[in-house]
């Protein structure tokens, strides 16, 4: 998530590649964009062909995800299978936890800025980070 007004750079200055995430807030912040930008970008710079998205699963909250209107939340979360279906939980976004979480997580939700959050057993596209865990 990102307050208003603030912007990520890429930019080749002679032989080096620039990214600036140092607008960003807080480390999460900059791990996210890490993630959202500066991943495939390097990934293509590294020769690695066609950088395909990164696969996603549908997925149903166990608990409730809040959200506040008009700003795009990047919400870190866990997902299981349970008996052939896929669910996930939101993880910690405050406190001493908030950096571990973005270690724990296996996945991020993406909530639009028209939203106010995902609701209990609302079933949405859930991005994965690493596999699964059965």
């Amino acid at each position: 998530m990102e307050a208003e007004g603030h912007t990520h750079a890429f930019t080749v200055i002679g032989a080096s590649y620039i990214f600036n995430l140092a607008s960003t807030h807080t480390a999460l912040a900059a791990m996210i964009a890490f993630q959202v930008f500066a991943h495939p970008i390097m990934l293509k710079m590294l020769g690695a062909g066609e950088v395909l998205p990164r696969p996603t699963v549908r997925a149903k909250a166990i608990r409730r995800v809040p959200s506040a209107v008009g700003n795009r939340t990047f919400a870190r979360v866990i997902v299981k299978k349970s008996d052939g279906e896929f669910l996930f939980e939101p993880l910690r976004t405050s406190g001493s936890g908030v950096i571990s979480s973005m270690v724990r997580a296996n996945g991020i939700v993406v909530i639009l800025e028209n939203k106010e959050g995902i609701e209990e057993g609302e079933t949405v596209d859930v991005t994965l980070l690493k596999p699964i865990e059965e």
